[in-house]
């Protein structure tokens, strides 16, 4: 059997074989390949029979094809979704990793050796307010008068 889930974007096989202990058994034949997910042998809601085939473990037994086939498009569907949330649960977190290296390196570049940061260094104040030398006025800024201590030093 094969099956194309709702939103068309995966495509199962199915192999349905009645067997007189167990009812009918719905085996795994394919499914996509999802990014990440290499190893199917980790999906929900499955099994390995004595030879090693995959098949879908159902809890109840299954009477009849009808049933078969239907439990067989609830797991592709069930695992299609499980897929995709697993890759992008993968997309998010490498996305959170890469802003957090971006924002830490800007971090790094804002407070180098050129822009101090808020760490104390020789003959700083810490928090910001270290000594950066004389201000100098913009060119077309208003004179400011002297100070009395200004006008003894000379400046």
């Amino acid at each position: 059997m094969d099956y194309r889930t709702q939103d068309g974007l995966a495509d199962y096989g199915f192999s349905i074989e009645f067997q007189s202990d167990e009812g009918w058994r719905v085996y795994i034949i394919f499914q996509p390949f999802h990014q990440g997910h290499d190893d199917s042998s980790d999906l929900p809601y499955q099994s390995f029979d004595h030879n090693g085939r995959r098949y879908v473990n159902w809890s109840s037994k299954l009477d009849n094809l009808g049933d078969a086939r239907t439990v067989a498009a609830l797991w592709a569907e069930l695992i299609h979704r499980y897929q995709r949330t697993q890759e992008q649960n993968a997309f998010l977190t490498k996305l959170i990793q890469r802003c957090r290296r971006t924002e830490g390196q800007r971090r790094a570049t804002q407070a180098g050796p050129d822009r101090p940061g808020d760490e104390v260094g020789a003959g700083g104040a810490g928090s910001g307010q270290q000594y950066r030398g004389p201000v100098t006025p913009h060119p077309r800024a208003p004179a400011k008068p002297l100070s009395a201590p200004e006008r003894s030093s000379g400046l």
